[in-house]
């Protein structure tokens, strides 16, 4: 084994340029997969190790009404704590001044956090014992961005509600928020005594959610104590479904998945790079084993067993691969320093990147064993090819090697490896999707480019020289163009798939029908606020619009069965749609006639006022998304319960709603008549507030009515655009990976063709051509090649980024012509400028020199 090694380690030294591009397109592919893999499972590691800290406790119960006191009792029996907390948390303005500001205001008492740790400017790492000791008095605790928008320091006054804090100090690490803040509330901290003084924590001033907190005994399982305590809580009758156990599994679940989404994406696009890398290893394996035939039927003929010479290139192989995984893990350390900038708002705080062994180890099945799956299909086509075939150096011995059932053979642990990976990475469901767009973008895309390359040959008869070769040779060197054609237009395909989505997604946030995006939403206003707040809007030149009233209901049976609720939340992130599909407390609202019976699609208009004194049951009308996904039918009925009092509704219509006009809409709207008495808040929105009034009105609004909490929609676009201006260019930035893939097969196959087709080169020197001219041949035909490939990438993504709008962001599908133009001039532009640096060491020979390497 020893020598083979040796004289693998030979080779490989005497045709370092096959050696060096072989790693360095191997690199490629592997450095976006093992960077995506391990930042995976750094994030994964700093769940796993944080998860108590995430959710502060070992089982946290969360509600949105007060707790009973039979259902404390019944928690602790259950549970059995050592410890405990409590946590009131909802959103208001708060205000400074002439400046204001929606926040989140959280009140924790003596006991916060049972796990982890506080960080404070002022004070540092604090716990428990010392957050009781700083909250005792009238002050709070804020993050750094409430200070830079309001315009504060540390001692400045604040008022939340109808109550004056002093600013104490600057809130810089919480266990309990685990991502960036996304910018729309800033969180402050006060005590849970304090709060009450606020006035904002009655019943209907604000939506408050209420949260206990337990610390269990050491040794006793959270997920067996969670579902034993859902069980207890499910006895006590409906009234406690409503409540929801969390386990700090699933908070960190929780807490991951969008990064997790977003991950799985940028791993799929990484296995494509991994596709063309090994496409342009196996090309370039190929064309190794072809000009080395003749030393491997020397190797046969003086004894050595065919067994023996599968030995050697293997040994070369799993070198080759190796040194590959060395390149890709240099260059995935340096990515990772780049991966956390480029997803910062998704990232956990304190979050710290690693290579865990792991991933090098897959890294290192991919690369050696990897390697020898992507060049099997050319191994087998020497198994039955005889030395003396080899001596000939044929290339039609070369092709002959294989039948055909040997052929599929070889192709398949690729195919299965690939499919595995691929599953491994994005899950049974969207990896087997992903797998079967995948394969039906390169059926797709390698038929058309025998088309087209077909047709070249039709079309080199009435062509110039320059062009008459270069289709000509596109026609019949079609198996290296079309490598290159698939290897650029998947790449193409994935760098303008997102520009493309982004662009329709983007013109209907910033410009929607008839203009009527909103300056600001205006929510928690009590019924008895509605004049007083329209005449303070009016004051100020403005019209308070779309006022919608908002009742909290709890569903408790569908068509005349009790409607189980919530799972518990410790599943697995593809059963949390069911988990949240089966939610059972909703927002219903009752509209005017022309409002709720706009965009019906199916089922008849809302009629009328309902009659209680009837017997027929409210008419309700159903988002239809909304309702798909909960299996809603029109005439299913719906049971509510609201304050207490059970409304049986029938499904009257699906409607469509526009929610890109910012308009307040619901999921539920039932008939007039139904709802008018029961409690609600309600919810409205002003349009056309220039710049310099906004903030005015806004400050006039909260001075009358602190609980009344106002949201700028403006800066909550201005954010949203941001972040898909981040996660595109993390998106693309993977893409570009591919397409840098895709260039080093390009290269491969120009520097690998313009050598075997040397002899035709130099005739056309010896006829009189000159360098310039047969450079212009060989880019004429590798930039209509990229032409080809980039506009056939270009058509598929807009195909894609249809269908996905169609399907995904109902229709919101623009062309961006300048992503278009722009990709489509840089990939051939590339193209040329790599065949031209393949191809130009070759053609500045002399043709005396050619003829004498021939």
């Amino acid at each position: 084994m020893q020598i083979w090694f040796k004289l693998a380690w030979r080779e490989i030294r005497n045709n370092h340029k096959f050696s060096a591009f072989f790693v360095l397109n191997l690199a490629i592919g592997l450095v976006g997969f093992l960077a995506l893999n391990s930042f995976n499972s750094s994030i994964q590691s700093h769940l796993g190790r944080n998860a108590k800290g995430i959710l502060t406790a070992d089982i946290a119960v969360n509600a949105t009404r007060l707790f009973t006191e039979e259902e404390l009792r019944t928690i602790s029996k259950s549970l059995e704590p050592i410890d405990q907390s409590r946590q009131i948390s909802f959103v208001s303005m708060s205000a400074s001044g002439v400046n204001s500001r929606l926040s989140q205001i959280i009140a924790v008492d003596a006991g916060f956090p049972l796990y982890g740790e506080l960080e404070l400017q002022e004070k540092g790492i604090i716990g428990p014992s010392e957050v009781a000791q700083a909250l005792k008095e009238q002050v709070i605790w804020v993050y750094p961005d409430l200070l830079t928008s309001l315009d504060l320091k540390l001692g400045d006054s604040l008022q939340i509600g109808t109550q004056m804090f002093k600013i104490a100090d600057v809130v810089l690490q919480d266990p309990g928020t685990s991502f960036s803040t996304f910018g729309v509330a800033s969180r402050i901290y006060m005590s849970y005594e304090q709060v009450q003084n606020t006035g904002l924590t009655t019943v209907g001033k604000s939506r408050v959610f209420h949260r206990q907190y337990y610390k269990l005994a050491p040794g006793i399982d959270e997920e067996l104590a969670a579902e034993k305590l859902q069980k207890d809580l499910d006895e006590l009758g409906e009234e406690a479904y409503s409540l929801r156990v969390q386990t700090p599994a699933g908070a960190s679940q929780q807490v991951g998945r969008a990064l997790g989404y977003l991950n799985d994406y940028l791993g799929m696009v990484s296995l494509v790079a991994l596709f063309l890398a090994g496409l342009g290893a196996a090309y370039l394996f190929r064309d190794y084993l072809h000009s080395r035939f003749q030393e491997i039927a020397i190797l046969m003929s003086l004894g050595a067993a065919r067994r023996s010479t599968y030995l050697l290139l293997l040994s070369q192989i799993l070198i080759l691969g190796g040194m590959a995984v060395i390149v890709s893990a240099l260059a995935s350390l340096a990515l990772l320093q780049i991966l956390p900038h480029l997803v910062s708002d998704f990232l956990p705080l304190g979050f710290q990147q690693e290579m865990p062994w792991a991933s090098l180890a897959v890294a290192m099945v991919l690369g050696t064993i990897g390697s020898l799956i992507f060049c099997l299909p050319v191994l087998t086509s020497i198994h039955r090819v005889q030395p003396i075939a080899l001596l000939r150096d044929t290339s039609r011995e070369f092709s002959r090697g294989n039948t055909w059932k040997l052929k599929l053979v070889s192709y398949l642990p690729g195919l299965l490896v690939y499919g595995g990976l691929t599953i491994w990475v994005a899950g049974f469901k969207r990896g087997g999707l992903f797998l079967l767009l995948f394969m039906g973008a390169l059926l797709v895309l390698a038929l058309l480019a025998w088309l087209l390359f077909k047709v070249c040959g039709h079309l080199s008869n009435r062509q110039k020289p320059v062009f008459k070769i270069a289709l000509r040779s596109l026609n019949r060197n079609r198996v290296a163009a079309i490598s290159c054609f698939l290897s650029m237009s998947l790449g193409t395909l994935l760098i303008n798939l997102i520009p493309q989505l982004q662009q329709g997604l983007v013109e209907e946030l910033e410009r929607p029908d008839d203009s009527r995006v909103p300056t600001f939403f205006v929510f928690d206003i009590q019924e008895e606020q509605i004049s007083g707040l329209t005449e303070v809007v009016t004051q100020e030149g403005f019209a308070l619009e779309s006022l919608s009233p908002l009742v909290r209901a709890r569903l408790s049976m569908v068509n005349g069965e009790i409607y189980q609720g919530q799972d518990r939340d410790d599943v697995v992130r593809d059963e949390n749609r069911e988990r949240r599909r089966r939610s059972r407390t909703y927002n219903l609202s009752y509209l005017s006639a022309d409002q709720a019976n706009l965009g019906i699609v199916e089922g008849k208009p809302l009629s009328g006022s309902y009659d209680f004194m009837g017997d027929q049951p409210v008419q309700v009308s159903l988002e239809k998304e909304f309702a798909s996904w909960r299996e809603w039918r029109v005439g299913d009925r719906l049971t509510f319960d609201i304050a207490g009092i059970p409304i049986e509704a029938q499904v009257a219509n699906l409607r469509k709603v526009e929610w890109t006009t910012f308009q307040p809409d619901f999921f539920i709207v039932m008939q007039p008549g139904a709802l008018e008495d029961a409690p609600k808040v309600f919810l409205a929105s002003i349009r056309n507030v220039p710049p310099e009034k906004r903030l005015s009105l806004q400050n006039s609004i909260v001075r009358a009515y602190p609980n009344i909490s106002v949201i700028d929609v403006t800066r909550i676009l201005a954010r949203a655009f941001e972040i898909i201006d981040q996660v595109s260019f993390a998106i693309n930035f993977m893409a570009y990976l591919a397409i840098l893939a895709g260039l080093v097969v390009l290269y491969s196959i120009a520097r690998q063709e313009v050598q075997s087709r040397v002899w035709e080169m130099n005739l056309l020197k010896t006829l009189g051509a000159r360098f310039p001219l047969v450079m212009r041949i060989v880019q004429t035909e590798f930039g209509l090649l990229a032409l080809f490939a980039a506009a056939s990438g270009l058509l598929l993504s807009l195909v894609f980024s249809f269908i996905i709008s169609w399907v995904v962001f109902e229709n919101l599908w623009r062309i961006n012509w300048w992503s278009n133009a722009v990709t489509l001039m840089a990939v051939v532009a590339l193209s040329v400028v790599t065949a031209s640096l393949a191809a130009h060491r070759t053609l500045r020979q002399k043709p005396l020199a050619l003829l004498r390497t021939v």
